[in-house]
């Protein structure tokens, strides 16, 4: 854990333990949904999820339509033709040359 993410941990704590305290919340509870909204994200570990690149260009570089159509930004046409990496280290291992 971080040292922002213990903060935010102490934070959220501190307002949860003054909310309860209290005859009434003295901090919002929207904030403190927020705040631990914050924290879960913060959690999530980027480097296990999934990957997908262009089949032709080997670029991460896609974007998804209005209709769900994934397109490759960089070569442009491939459309829904994509590589799906169980992480971006199998990625990077696959295709060096693209650090």
């Amino acid at each position: 854990m971080n040292k922002l993410q213990s903060q935010l941990n102490k934070t959220l704590q501190y307002f949860k333990y003054k909310n309860l305290m209290s005859a009434f919340p003295l901090i919002d509870t929207e904030h403190i949904m927020n705040l631990e909204n914050r924290i879960m994200i913060d959690n999530i570990d980027y480097d296990n999820e999934p990957v997908e690149c262009c089949k032709h260009c080997k670029s991460l570089y896609l974007i998804t339509d209005n209709d769900d159509n994934d397109e490759c930004v960089v070569c442009r046409n491939s459309l829904n033709e994509t590589e799906t990496h169980a992480t971006i280290f199998h990625y990077l291992n696959k295709y060096p040359d693209k650090k």
